[in-house]
């Protein structure tokens, strides 16, 4: 079953990341960065299939070496290294068929924007009886050759660099054709939406000239298809992660299977509003010689009772936002830590929360809900901090949605946090410590 997907994200300094570390890990490598003098060693990672570092004009080079002279080109502390793109790759084709895929666009990616283009290979993730313990309805593929059970994800991953490459190898000034900030500003459409849809034509193409026929991807949305119902939502490797080794649900599957019941909820409202609408309407043709004002008093309890409905609507998904940026707080106060690129290139590693309160006094309490990475603003002066730690990111997202004020947001929250500790305090008192 061909599965399209397709996302683009930044490799960057700002959010503690490495150019070497990114293509080491990728790669299933060995990699020393002779900037920090790190090494990072992946040679032991599994289900790596094929990796080629491609440049300009069909040429290759070194990874270790490249990634290395990436690394030490870029002086900024908070330097964006390379871009991403990670694509799916079609189960209905072969190991072969897909590896002249993913090589194909990756030449054609290093050729359009002239920059160098590490391609990587994966093969799906093998699951195990534990995998299945907390979601026994997971899907799975068979792999036809061990008859194991896998998550059927075929994938690439391809890394550009940040800037230019010469057919030699040479560095170059920043491309730009890959910045969706500058493609905003220039108003161009982003290297992003543009590459989802060639990669869509690569892919139905590959799938034609393999004899499949009725297989094919689409880039758009549901609503552009034309298809009434809802999309699927990916868990991420940090959630699926955690249930393998907890063998429990992560709060992603629970935030999901929440709102799906929210919207069967509002389902069933709407569809018995729709009925005693249609019900009264049915009884609606009234005798002029009736009693007007009874049919203006039903009218107006009518209104009444929607009005109550929206309400209750509105609180339940005021709830369930709040309860989320309760679940993120909790998160961060077991000492997860933000790293800081000072403006003299040096860094600041200091603890999320405590760079949360510091921000918020300093009149940080918004964001901008259509920038990507987040932009976390200050009404008043209008500076905005791009934020590209994903644990930070979840916080500000989640206050933005229970207020768009975020110091008002995440007050609120702490003091219901604050209230329902309280009863476990009372008890703790009550009982005294354990003895041991």
């Amino acid at each position: 079953m061909a599965i399209y997907h397709l996302s683009m994200k930044p490799i960057s300094r700002s959010a503690g990341r490495s150019a070497t570390a990114a293509a080491a890990y990728r790669a299933g490598c060995k990699i020393g960065d002779e900037r920090t003098g790190e090494i990072h060693d992946y040679t032991r990672k599994r289900g790596v299939l094929h990796t080629e570092v491609i440049l300009p004009g069909g040429g290759t080079a070194y990874r270790s070496d490249f990634w290395n002279d990436i690394e030490a080109h870029h002086k900024r502390g908070d330097a964006v290294l390379a871009r991403e793109i990670e694509v799916s790759l079609p189960t209905d084709l072969t190991q072969d068929q897909r590896q002249a895929l993913a090589v194909s666009y990756a030449r054609e990616l290093a050729d359009r924007y002239g920059v160098a283009a590490d391609v990587a290979l994966h093969a799906p993730r093998i699951l195990k009886d534990k995998d299945f313990e907390a979601t026994p309805d997971r899907y799975f593929e068979k792999d036809p050759e061990t008859g194991e059970k896998t998550n059927g994800n075929w994938h690439a991953h391809i890394l550009l660099s940040a800037c230019h490459v010469e057919p030699d190898g040479t560095l170059g000034k920043k491309a730009v054709e890959l910045d969706p900030i500058h493609c905003q500003r220039a108003k161009i459409e982003n290297a992003a939406d543009q590459e989802r849809q060639r990669w869509a034509d690569l892919v139905n193409d590959a799938l034609l000239e393999a004899q499949h026929k009725t297989a094919q991807v689409d880039h758009r949305t549901l609503d552009a298809q034309g298809i009434d119902r809802l999309p699927q939502r990916h868990l991420g490797p940090s959630a699926t992660g955690y249930e393998t080794r907890t063998r429990e649900k992560s709060w992603r599957r629970l935030d999901q299977e929440q709102e799906a019941a929210d919207r069967l909820a509002r389902a069933k409202e709407l569809g018995e509003l729709e009925r005693q609408q249609s019900r009264q309407v049915d009884h609606s043709i009234l005798d002029l010689s009736g009693d007007l004002a009874a049919a203006k008093a039903e009218r107006d309890q009518e209104a009444e009772r929607q009005q109550a409905v929206a309400k209750a609507e509105r609180d339940r998904m005021g709830e369930r936002a709040a309860t989320t940026l309760m679940r993120h707080l909790d998160g961060i106060e077991g000492g997860q830590t933000f790293t800081l690129n000072r403006p003299d290139g040096t860094q600041k590693t200091l603890p999320i929360r405590d760079y949360l309160d510091e921000a918020l006094k300093r009149g940080f309490t918004a964001i901008d809900p259509q920038a990507e990475p987040v932009a976390w603003v200050n009404p008043e002066t209008g500076k905005r901090i791009l934020i590209h730690d994903k644990d930070m990111a979840q916080v500000l997202r989640a206050a933005h949605a229970v207020n768009p004020d975020i110091r008002q947001a995440i007050q609120a929250a702490d003091r219901r946090r604050a209230a329902k500790a309280r009863p476990a305090q009372a008890i703790q008192r009550q009982t005294g410590p354990e003895i041991e």
